[in-house]
């Protein structure tokens, strides 16, 4: 069997591509499966421990440095209880709710950030909290905390008028992820507005686009089944009858009410209510706004750069398979 040229290299590159594959594969052995599953371990949970003082400024002579931590996450929020003791053994807990709490996680690290500011008897303040986590096996991971506090109004040289505290330690997982109810209330209405979003997006438009173009290409495809067929005028007809029943079909099947029922549904059992919050919070700001105008403007530019790539690379390539056919050529006559 002949190969065009075009095919031939399809199917080279499909070859080394396998054999890179396989390499790489071999290469990595047991390691790479372990990586994974440490990667794709959830970090959705409640985590346990104590953190033990690596730095304190002083201001608690009474109180133990270490501390005691239940740290709830969901998804990209967490809430946070600190436990502390006094040298007497009597133990505080506080919760920290003033203030949102919110997750970044990157494969095996996950960083939780909190930043507040407020007013008390001393005058302004403001405070941010740090906890840098990574796992270690899935139901450990390895804690630093750091707090530091800035007040304000309240001279350089007055003790606590800048200070922070360092912690590390190891938690440890009490509880599994928490298992969500269907949204209620609230919830259906901003999944339905980040559907919306999702619809609006150039990436969705086009693929709309092409969604409805194919009730059209199968009632076309349809008509050249029967093109070359001489019908009377009943055959005809059924002809007509099942093209535009098929048109019709397709219609139901881009319908903007049901897709957009489909993503929103999609988008519930995704996402918790606080992230869906989170990504339309962004999105209605400056710098969301700034960034989706700009996104179209990446694609665009990325598309012509690529075009451009691979105006460069086609004549190569081209010279390589016009090559192979012409040595195929000449190995038939041999």
């Amino acid at each position: 069997m002949k190969l065009s040229s075009g095919r031939a290299l399809l199917v080279l590159g499909a070859t080394l591509f396998t054999c890179l594959s396989a390499a790489r594969g071999a290469s990595s052995g047991n390691a790479a499966t372990v990586g994974d599953t440490l990667r794709s371990a959830t970090l959705d949970g409640t985590w346990s421990g104590t953190t033990r003082c690596l730095y304190d400024p002083g201001l608690w002579p009474d109180d133990v440095c270490d501390s005691g931590w239940n740290i709830s996450i969901d998804g990209s929020s967490a809430t946070i209880e600190m436990i502390t003791r006094d040298r007497k053994g009597k133990e505080t807990r506080s919760r920290v709710e003033d203030r949102p709490i919110f997750v970044r996680r990157f494969e095996t690290n996950a960083v939780l950030t909190t930043i507040e500011g407020g007013n008390d008897e001393d005058g302004h303040w403001v405070e941010t909290w740090t906890f840098s986590l990574s796992l270690e096996d899935k139901d450990h991971v390895l804690a630093h905390w750091n707090r530091v506090v800035n007040n304000t109004d309240l001279p350089l040289d007055k003790k606590g008028s800048k200070f922070s505290v360092v912690q590390m330690g190891e938690l440890v997982r009490s509880a599994p992820p928490a298992v969500h109810a269907p949204d209620t209330g609230e919830g259906p209405g901003n999944a339905a507005a980040l559907a919306a979003l999702l619809l609006a997006s150039p990436q969705w438009r086009v693929a709309q686009k092409k969604l409805e173009g194919v009730p059209d290409l199968l009632s076309a495809e349809l008509r050249k089944q029967f093109a070359s067929r001489k019908l009377n005028e009943a055959q005809q007809g059924a002809v007509d009858d099942a093209a535009r029943e098929v048109v019709d079909v397709g219609r139901e099947l881009s319908d903007p009410k049901e897709v957009m029922a489909l993503i929103r549904d999609v988008v519930l059992h995704t996402y918790t209510d606080s992230e869906i919050k989170a990504v339309l919070a962004f999105q209605s700001s400056n710098e969301g706004r700034s960034i989706s105008a700009k996104d179209v403007l990446v694609q665009q530019e990325v598309a012509k750069k690529m075009q451009e790539r691979v105006a460069r690379y086609l004549p190569r390539m081209k010279v390589i398979a016009d090559s192979a056919k012409t040595r195929v050529g000449e190995l038939e006559t041999k």
